[in-house]
């Protein structure tokens, strides 16, 4: 994720499935989004499998966070 790329954020490989080329490499974990935001983490980790709770102080964001995802987000 380019836009993450600096924050220091890594995933450890163990958590990544060994297949590089799986479209949902989080299949089956789970991720918590503290400081979500309008969801801009969540929302690429939710594509690639996981389930994501997001987490942020202003209630506004949540909302939008949460709209978005339902307008842009698979249902599977």
């Amino acid at each position: 994720m380019p836009i993450y790329r600096g924050c220091g954020l890594r995933f450890p490989k163990q958590i990544c499935r060994k297949d590089p080329y799986c479209a949902r490499p989080f299949e089956g974990l789970n991720f918590v989004d503290v400081g979500c935001g309008g969801g801009i983490l969540s929302e690429p980790l939710a594509r690639m499998g996981a389930t994501v709770t997001g987490i942020d102080a202003v209630e506004k964001n949540t909302k939008i966070a949460r709209l978005h995802a339902v307008r842009s987000l698979p249902i599977y």
